[in-house]
């Protein structure tokens, strides 16, 4: 069983994509205003209920936040264009996801303008920031609606020096309750390089199993298909 991920809600605060973000290698040896006062935290239980009573356009007005016990994920703003500079810009990401094109934090903020928060706005889900408990941000972990997928993916890169400590899968774990308990999503996917065994191997500890051979539009690499499945998941 997945462990019970808190959710935390922030009340009045301003809610200021060859490869996808979803499969950065050797991450973990396994697969991206004002204070105002938070409500109590809440069990995926008491998520329930509340979701029951609100409307996923009701949770976007409140600022997204996602606990686990290490980290912190939260709804990327402008601010954090040097975290987008840094990994769009890592060697394993260019090599491995592919180049985004982004050389300045200029660059960087107009891409989370126009991915992220476009996101948050369009789909009420995105690519999150994750950093430390004591808020030094390590990457990136989200999901995303792309062109060329039926389904919603999940995606995650970290920087070097935070790889390998089960960070990316204790991030990947979190967003992926969040996508089965708010979302509402039964089925999830990712993409990798059938090569990056890291990637694939975090994936398969998230319950997906390796589906089928793929090519994006436009893009003529051949990419792992991999899917968690609600109904595939509760028949076994």
């Amino acid at each position: 069983m997945a462990p019970d991920h808190r959710f935390r809600v922030f009340e009045n605060a301003q809610s200021h994509p060859r490869s996808s973000v979803g499969a950065v290698p050797g991450t973990d040896n396994s697969h991206y205003p004002s204070s105002p006062s938070p409500s109590p935290s809440l069990t995926s239980t008491t998520f329930a209920l509340l979701k029951s009573q609100i409307t996923l356009s009701t949770w976007r007005k409140e600022m997204f936040k996602l606990d686990t016990p290490r980290l912190v994920l939260r709804e990327m703003t402008e601010d954090d264009a040097p975290l987008m500079l840094a990994v769009l810009n890592d060697p394993d990401f260019l090599r491995n996801v592919g180049d985004r094109g982004v050389r300045t934090e200029d660059d960087a903020r107009r891409y989370i303008v126009d991915g992220p928060i476009a996101a948050y706005k369009r789909q009420n889900f995105g690519m999150y920031k994750v950093e430390l408990k004591d808020g030094s941000p390590i990457g990136l972990c989200g999901l995303v609606k792309r062109d060329g997928l039926d389904d919603v993916d999940i995606g995650f890169a970290l920087l070097p020096d935070y790889r390998s400590q089960g960070y990316a899968l204790e991030a990947a774990e979190a967003v992926m309750q969040f996508a089965r308990e708010s979302v509402g999503l039964r089925r999830i996917v990712a993409i990798a390089q059938p090569a990056n065994l890291p990637s694939v191997q975090l994936l398969e500890k998230l319950g997906m199993q390796q589906e089928r051979k793929l090519r994006l539009p436009n893009d003529d690499e051949e990419l792992l298909l991999m899917a968690w499945d609600s109904d595939r998941s509760t028949s076994s």
